[in-house]
C-alpha cells in the first residue's frame, strides 16, 4: 500500500516535491540504507514511518549535553547558525527557551532532532 499522487498532465516523477518523488520510489531502491534502521519495525511502524508512505510526523528534539557529545563536521561551521538555517530562528528560539525552563543553559547543550 505506498503513497499515490497524481502526477498530472505530464505523468513525471520528476515534477513532484521531492519528498512525494521518494514516495514513489519503493521498487528502485532494492537496496537501500534505511532498510537496517527500520529493524523492529512492524507493519504500522512502516505505513506510519516509512517514505513510500508519505506520511507527515513530527521530529522529537533532544538537548545533549555538549560535555558528553560531540558534533563532528566541517571545522568552520557555527553550530547555532547552522540550526537556525535549518529550523528558522523562531523554532531555534523555542527549542533553547525549553532547555532554559528545564533550568539548564542553552550555550551548553547541542540540539538533536530524533524521530518519535
Amino acid at each position: 500500500m505506498q503513497a499515490q499522487i497524481d502526477m498530472g498532465p505530464s505523468g513525471g516523477v520528476l515534477d513532484l516535491l521531492y519528498a512525494w518523488q521518494e514516495a514513489q520510489l519503493g521498487d528502485g531502491h532494492p537496496y537501500h540504507p534505511c532498510h537496517r534502521s527500520r529493524i523492529g519495525f512492524d507493519l504500522t511502524d512502516h505505513q506510519r514511518y516509512g517514505p513510500e508512505f508519505a506520511q507527515g510526523f513530527t521530529l522529537a528534539w533532544l538537548a545533549l549535553d555538549k560535555r558528553l557529545s560531540a558534533v563532528h563536521g566541517l571545522t568552520d561551521g557555527d553550530y547555532v547558525h547552522f540550526l537556525e538555517t535549518e529550523i528558522g530562528a523562531e523554532n531555534l528560539a523555542y527549542l533553547q527557551s525549553a532547555v532554559t525552563s528545564a533550568g539548564k543553559s542553552p550555550e551548553n547543550y547541542f540540539l538533536l532532532p530524533v524521530y518519535p
